[in-house]
């Protein structure tokens, strides 16, 4: 059985099998539900890691509020577009819940590549495959009926369908939230 990664560091020795120290500073930080970690239009500077805590990545789209994604505890997430182009943000990132979090800076990961730290370019390797995997994971399913998005989160991400509200899981997955409790209904009765 899995241990819970509880830090950065404990991340990386499991990930990446070492017990170097870490070529760069983190910083722990606490935020309370419904608190913005990034607003639409900021500019992203750092890579966080969910210690403890929900936390979701959206967009306005049309003056409506779309969800791209939810990250749980052991989780690294940020808006890399943002991140990589230095540009603003078209997205946010809140909690849906009291969150710990564990910082890096992207300048500090960044100097760490440059000074030729193979642990810091096989992390920042780790952190753009794990992103890429999860938008084509999540492009995917855009091919999918509602009925088979909702079966897919509950096999893929039980986590979801547990923690989350009915409306919160409906906005990410694209679904009328009355569509989704008909969906789930009828899943329950089938049961």
């Amino acid at each position: 059985m899995n241990r819970p990664v509880l830090s950065i560091y404990d991340y990386i020795k499991e990930k990446l099998n070492t017990t170097q120290q870490l070529p760069f500073e983190t910083k722990i930080v606490h935020y309370k539900k419904n608190e913005f970690i990034k607003r639409k239009g900021d500019v992203e500077e750092n890579i966080y890691f969910l210690v403890a805590g929900i936390t979701e990545v959206g967009k306005y789209k049309r003056g409506e509020n779309v969800i791209i994604e939810f990250f749980f505890s052991g989780e690294f997430f940020c808006d890399i577009l943002s991140l990589i182009t230095m540009k603003q943000s078209s997205g946010y990132v809140s909690c849906v819940t009291d969150c710990t979090i564990e910082m890096i800076s992207y300048k500090a990961l960044v100097k760490a590549y440059n000074e030729k730290s193979l642990i810091a370019n096989e992390f920042g390797r780790r952190l753009a495959e794990i992103s890429f995997i999860k938008r084509i994971m999540k492009e995917s399913n855009s091919y999918k009926t509602a009925k088979e998005r909702y079966s897919d989160l509950m096999l893929k991400r039980p986590e979801m369908v547990k923690n989350l509200p009915v409306s919160k899981i409906a906005k990410y997955l694209g679904i009328n939230p009355n569509s989704l409790s008909r969906i789930r209904k009828s899943i329950s009765d089938k049961s």
